[in-house]
């Protein structure tokens, strides 16, 4: 190769420039070129590369899908399934957890979800709402329980309150009287069973009956003189939130032997000569003679008829002229007196009650007279009906002659209207007919009491304050009930007792078989829950005067008759369907799994693409 030549080609000296130093390869010669056109000693680093770019793709792309794969079945295995009768819309967990389906649910265009738990998930939701409702139970039995003021009939029965709602109480002559008195209705009462949690209403509580708390004692009557009772209480919250104190017993007074110091009518009333019957301060009966010789007395001169006009051995009465009676014995004899064929006696003797005599006349002659027994079976004899008298609150659903006897009361407040009920039973062997109770508002401060109504049965006389009930009739073994409703007077004081009686007689009543039945009742112008009030102070306390009832109430609730206000109560949420329960089975896998084809082909396809570039990159 030739240079040209200028003169800037030449250096100083006139010479040429030297040549650069870089060094020239040499060429190969053509027999050591490869056939593939490369330089000899040296590999096509591009296809190295593209090969292990194209394996690491494809490492990435098998290992992918088939970890996705696995996932989706393994999943697909865990998931409960819904019940095969609800048709399955949707499935998914919620943020509790818990799987919800939705499904139809008979009308296409009604969805209903249901919950379905794991067997154990649902056991440990339930054990908690157990101790959550247990949790809510704060209840501790009264203390300090004593009897005093023991009489021959009565107790008081006192205590310190425990923590509850109410107590309740039961009082027997069994030393277990929870277990005698339960086998009766609710408070319904026997001779071994005398209170049944509580037998007697107290304070107005129309909810249970029973008495509140706070309440420290109670009055126990209706008792039996020389006898035992047990008594057992508790505080009461709801069923199976209770404590009960232990059985306390007492023995009620003997009753007093009477010694008969007063006899009436006194003898000096009645005449010389004359007998009178008198009675004591005991109920025993004498005859005696009257000592009276002053005044009115009435000598006894003649007596008639005479013995002599009344036929022999026939028995009758005379009458003298002081109006006294006596027996005798007829001695005329004659043609008058002879013997008269078919003789019959008037008023016949089956007409006259078995414990009453009659002086009945011949048909042979009217002086003919003698004195036989009745012998009518009249029933209805003395001891054979039963009479109760009681009060009873006045319900809110109860309006004139139909009343509801359910709260039945001994103390009352002023302007109370409450019902007065007499409950007559035969327990006697007959049928007792034309049962009649009269009951005058007079007396014992019956005076602070007006009438309002009374049944069908009931009426009233303003003039003479009477109270008159009739019409009743009963069988044996049956029962009946005369009601009225008063109100108290608003001048009522506290403190005060009203002493109310009412006489029941009937058809057929033996001589002196009148009965009475009486109610005592204590005023008291405190009063508690539901009671008729005017203002705060009347209302006993935790109590006010409700404007809209005028009737005590809690504030908190004065809508509740029973001042029980509601108790929140924390409970879970059940589900809202479980007509099954499906339990996941993770350890089954189901026809189509991780290990189906598809998985496999999958994982070994990217498997063996990793193993063919890992053969090229060598």
């Amino acid at each position: 190769m030739s240079l040209p030549l200028t003169n800037q080609s030449l250096n100083s000296t006139g010479g040429l420039p030297p040549l650069p130093v870089t060094p020239i390869a040499a060429v190969p010669t053509q027999e050591n070129i490869g056939g593939d056109g490369s330089w000899p000693g040296k590999k096509n680093n591009k296809l190295k590369y593209v090969l292990g770019g194209l394996l690491a793709l494809s490492l990435v792309v098998g290992v992918a899908f088939g970890a996705y794969y696995f996932t989706q079945n393994l999943n697909q295995a865990s998931v409960p399934t819904a019940p095969e009768s609800e048709p399955q819309a949707a499935a998914k967990k919620n943020a509790a957890g818990e799987w919800v389906y939705t499904t139809k649910d008979g009308d296409p265009n009604k969805l209903s979800d249901i919950k379905v738990f794991d067997e154990e998930d649902l056991a440990a939701k339930q054990e908690g709402q157990e101790a959550r409702q247990q949790s809510t139970c704060t209840v501790r039995a009264a203390t300090n329980l004593r009897v005093e003021n023991i009489s021959t009939n009565s107790a008081r029965l006192t205590w310190t309150p425990g923590v509850g709602n109410y107590t309740k109480h039961w009082v027997s002559t069994s030393s277990d009287p929870t277990g005698a008195c339960n086998p009766l209705p609710n408070k319904i009462t026997n001779a071994t069973c005398v209170v049944n949690e509580n037998g007697s209403l107290v304070g107005g509580d129309s909810n249970h009956a029973d008495i509140p708390a706070s309440t420290t004692t109670w009055t126990v009557n209706n008792l039996a003189p020389n006898t035992t009772y047990y008594w057992r209480m508790m505080m009461w919250v709801v069923s199976g939130c209770d404590s009960a104190s232990p059985t306390t017993s007492f023995t009620t007074l003997a009753a007093p032997a009477c010694t008969d110091t007063t006899w009436t009518p006194d003898a000096a009333l009645t005449c010389v000569g004359t007998n009178v019957t008198q009675t004591s301060n005991c109920g025993t009966t004498r005859t005696t003679a009257g000592t009276k010789t002053t005044g009115t007395c009435c000598t006894s001169t003649a007596w008639t008829p005479a013995t002599n006009t009344v036929c022999v051995d026939t028995a009758f009465v005379q009458t003298d002229n002081c109006s006294a009676t006596r027996s005798a014995t007829g001695t005329k004899t004659g043609d008058t007196c002879t013997t008269c064929t078919n003789e019959t006696w008037s008023p016949a003797a089956n007409t006259v009650c078995d414990d009453e005599e009659v002086t009945q006349t011949s048909s042979c002659s009217s002086t003919k007279t003698r004195v036989v027994s009745g012998t009518k079976n009249c029933g209805g004899s003395e001891g054979e009906l039963q009479i109760e008298k009681r009060a009873y609150e006045d319900e809110e659903d109860n309006s004139a002659g139909d009343y509801e006897l359910i709260n039945e009361i001994d103390l009352i407040s002023k302007n109370q209207v409450f019902v007065y009920a007499f409950e007559i039973s035969n327990e006697g062997d007959n049928r007792v007919e034309d049962i009649k109770v009269v009951d005058t508002l007079k007396g014992d401060n019956t005076d602070l009491l007006t009438y309002v109504d009374g049944d069908d049965r009931c009426t009233y006389a303003t003039s003479t304050r009477k109270v008159t009930c009739d019409g009743m009739d009963l069988d044996v073994g049956d029962s009946d009930t005369y009601t009225f409703r008063v109100k108290v007077s608003s001048s009522a004081i506290n403190g005060e007792t009203i002493m109310n009686a009412g006489e029941i007689t009937y058809k057929d009543m033996p001589s002196g078989g009148e009965t009475e039945a009486s109610s005592e009742l204590t005023i008291s112008t405190v009063v508690g829950c539901n009671h008729v009030c005017t203002s705060d102070d009347e209302c006993s306390s935790g109590l006010t005067c409700d404007p809209d009832t005028n009737k005590c109430r809690k504030p908190s609730c004065a809508g509740a008759s029973s001042c029980n206000c509601p108790v929140e109560r924390t409970s879970t949420v059940e589900p809202t369907r479980r007509a099954t329960i499906a339990r996941a089975q993770p350890t089954e896998l189901v026809e189509a799994g991780i290990l189906d084809f598809p998985g496999v082909a999958a994982f070994g396809g990217g498997l063996l693409l990793a193993v063919i570039g890992i053969l090229l990159a060598l």
